[in-house]
């Protein structure tokens, strides 16, 4: 969520535009009508916590020229900031990521006044080798195939 907002109340007599942030936003598992919303009322020169979506930006050179997967680790960020400076999502580039290589939290330039309160260790994206799924090698299989008929045979005799 983190959606920096004004609400104007109607009926007060002072001050009716509030600036809130969303904080949850609950649906109908069926209907998907809004059934009931958090708001959260900010100072606008007091830091807030928010969770920030990552949004992967490019095509990394590891899937398209290496025949590597793209393995998108981390979706959203925590980050302290201003409510005015509240970003909608973070960017990550991945045009640059080879196979092998990967993208951590400490990586990452954030916009000025924002702090990540993530680990900076912790993995937003990496290019992994696809797993080799290998046919039996024939020899194994001629053994597994000549072990079973001796098996039959035993049992018939």
């Amino acid at each position: 969520m983190g959606t920096l907002s004004q609400l104007e109340i109607q009926g007060l007599k002072e001050k009716s535009k509030r600036n809130v942030i969303f904080r949850e936003i609950q649906l109908h598992p069926v209907r998907h009508d809004i059934l009931h919303i958090d708001l959260y009322e900010v100072a606008m020169d007091k830091v807030v916590q928010v969770e920030v979506p990552v949004a992967l930006i490019g095509q990394a050179v590891g899937v398209k020229d290496q025949g590597g997967i793209l393995e998108h680790n981390l979706r959203s960020l925590n980050i302290e900031c201003l409510p005015g400076q509240i970003p909608g999502h973070i960017d990550v580039d991945i045009s640059q990521l080879e196979l092998g290589k990967s993208i951590h939290v400490a990586d990452l330039q954030l916009p000025d006044g924002s702090k990540v309160l993530d680990n900076p260790e912790q993995l937003i994206a990496s290019v992994i080798e696809p797993s080799k799924v290998e046919a039996p090698v024939a020899e194994e299989a001629d053994a597994a195939e000549e072990a079973a008929a001796e098996e039959n045979s035993a049992d018939k005799s």
